[in-house]
């Protein structure tokens, strides 16, 4: 059995609920065992209305700020917030 997504969800466990990682920022770690060598988490905003929108830039920014000042070659980058905290997909694509 694979184990890489239990130990990526005990670093966003670490990061998110146990330390001082607020919504907006983000943090980078180790890719564990995945092919990459890193992981940016950042903790986003559930929807509910416009007033989620700055939370999610900022969330965007700073997650697209680490792969720069980590000299990373590149970066893939999901929809933040819009599996279970119900952000909708059409208004981030047009963001």
């Amino acid at each position: 059995m694979n184990r890489w997504p239990q130990r990526i969800l005990r670093q966003r466990f670490v990061f998110t609920y146990r330390s001082s990682l607020k919504l907006g920022q983000a943090v980078i770690t180790s890719g564990c065992d995945l092919p990459a060598k890193s992981i940016i988490h950042t903790p986003g905003p559930i929807w509910r209305g416009h007033n989620a929108t700055q939370l999610l830039r900022n969330c965007c920014l700073n997650s697209l700020a680490l792969p720069l000042k980590h000299k990373c070659q590149s970066a893939a980058f999901p929809v933040i917030s819009s599996g279970i905290y119900g952000y909708p997909k059409r208004r981030l694509r047009q963001r």
